[in-house]
């Protein structure tokens, strides 16, 4: 969960399933070829199916953890705060309006 923390945050349950699901498959492959490399020692052919389920389950799990701590998470993140910003009517851009009266029924609005 440590590596969704930022999607946590923002209530995106989507990502993080995704998230939580890749990586659980991701530790399966490595406890399969740990189990293949246990049991299996003696057998050359199973031995290297095993380290080669083994390498490939940390490269997932190392990319999805690294690729949601970085990139998912302060997505969800910004979007998260943006939606609230709306939500409040905050602006990140500092202006002040005014607005000038031409005629009773029409008026301009500008910013500075």
């Amino acid at each position: 969960m440590g590596p969704s923390a930022g999607s946590i945050y923002a209530d995106d349950w989507g990502i993080i399933r995704n998230g939580v699901i890749t990586r659980s498959l991701s530790m399966s492959l490595i406890v399969a070829g740990s189990i293949l490399t246990e049991n299996h020692a003696d057998d050359n052919h199973l031995l290297s199916v095993g380290r080669t389920l083994q390498i490939t389950g940390l490269v997932f799990f190392t990319g999805s953890v690294l690729y949601d701590t970085i990139v998912v998470s302060a997505h969800s993140v910004d979007y998260h705060n943006a939606n609230i910003r709306m939500g409040v009517g905050a602006s990140t851009v500092g202006t002040l309006l005014n607005e000038y009266t031409v005629y009773p029924d029409f008026r301009i609005n500008y910013f500075f």
